[in-house]
């Protein structure tokens, strides 16, 4: 094992992300149109569903959107800007909660946040994340996760930072960042068709995780790999 890959695996970078809320103040569905500007957190619980349309823009110094219930979809076709270094742009803690996102997101600390109690979550990237500024791209800690990255991924230390048990990430876009995609749970696949770019690990496994990671036609990793 490297100096850097034990470096990373016995001594990980702590980060407490602060959940938005305890609980929701005023959640309820919402559509930010295009030509429409606003900065105040969204909320939404069970059921309920949020989109930002193209044109439309989400400003906020806390987390943009916080998915408190189960069963939520968070579309993003505009553009979401979260300048806290402590809180996602989004962040979804209920069970089979959808966040697809084709517009932009530029964050302070993780693009898109899904917590432990976030398990089947659906995340899909055609878009733009950037957290070149803070640490993950997406950071996915529930159970039986779908992540899937046709767009592009820039991250200060994690692309894709990946904890949960039963996870899949199928990438075919690009994903730069220290380490491009890092799993610690139990039994995730990676199907990459992409580019991959990690000036530390492309691809990083734990000595327990049974990792499967399959190079499709068209993969470019750039990086170690290491599957634990």
């Amino acid at each position: 094992m490297s100096l850097s890959t034990s470096y990373f695996k016995r001594s990980p970078l702590v980060i407490a992300i602060s959940l938005a809320l305890a609980s929701p103040t005023f959640a309820e569905s919402f559509i930010i149109a295009d030509g429409d500007t606003e900065t105040v957190q969204k909320q939404l619980m069970d059921g309920q569903t949020g989109v930002i349309e193209v044109g439309g823009t989400l400003n906020t110094t806390e987390a943009a959107i916080v998915a408190f219930g189960t069963g939520n979809t968070i579309t993003n076709s505009g553009v979401i800007t979260n300048s806290s270094f402590s809180t996602a742009a989004i962040e979804s803690q209920g069970t089979g909660n959808t966040i697809t996102n084709s517009g932009s997101i530029t964050a302070g600390l993780v693009g898109i946040y899904s917590t432990a109690t976030a398990t089947n979550a659906k995340i899909t990237n055609s878009g733009t994340i950037d957290a070149t500024a803070g640490i993950y791209g997406i950071d996915s800690k529930g159970d039986k996760a779908t992540i899937t990255n046709s767009g592009t991924i820039d991250a200060n230390i994690y692309g894709i930072f990946s904890t949960g048990d039963n996870a899949k990430i199928t990438s075919s876009g690009t994903i730069t960042a220290t380490i491009g995609i890092f799993s610690t749970g139990d039994n995730l696949t990676i199907n990459n068709s992409g580019h991959i770019t990690g000036t530390n690990h492309a691809v990083l496994g734990d000595t327990t995780d049974n990792l499967t990671l399959n190079l499709l036609k068209g993969s470019q990793l750039m990086g170690a790999i290491d599957l634990g």
